[in-house]
């Protein structure tokens, strides 16, 4: 995994997935499901929401969260269009996200947030990539 390329690595139903958002990945993507940037938004809207309740003292109720949240379908497109290599057929993802559930939704919203913004490049500043990491 190659955090310089905001690459990010997802465990399926037992599976490895890395998910690397190249050009080719996000035209796809868009093309299947719409704008990243708004998926991004639309997403974070739900942390945000729930964030907001907590400092309150009362829980979000299940179905607010759930509306800002990737749809099973979405989940598995976002998934497919963007693994860094083409290994898992769309039925696989499909599969393996039905027997996931959402249990992984913040994983798939962390990799969304992270093709927006550009990542979180704390760790990778304080570290100087060699010439050879960027292209790993």
């Amino acid at each position: 995994m190659n955090p310089f390329r905001n690459e990010y690595e997802l465990s399926l139903g037992g599976k490895k997935i890395l998910l690397r958002p190249t050009f080719d990945n996000i035209a796809a993507t868009e093309a299947a499901i719409g704008s990243i940037s708004y998926l991004g938004y639309k997403y974070s809207l739900g942390h945000r929401a729930a964030k907001e309740a907590r400092e309150k003292g009362v829980m979000l109720k299940a179905e607010d969260y759930a509306k800002t949240m990737p749809a099973l379908s979405e989940m598995a497109l976002i998934i497919f269009h963007n693994q860094a290599e083409k290994k898992f057929s769309m039925e696989e993802i499909w599969d393996l996200v039905q027997l996931e559930g959402i249990g992984f939704t913040n994983h798939l919203v962390t990799y969304i947030s992270g093709i927006t913004t550009g990542g979180d490049k704390t760790e990778a500043k304080e570290t100087a990539a060699s010439a050879e990491e960027k292209k790993s």
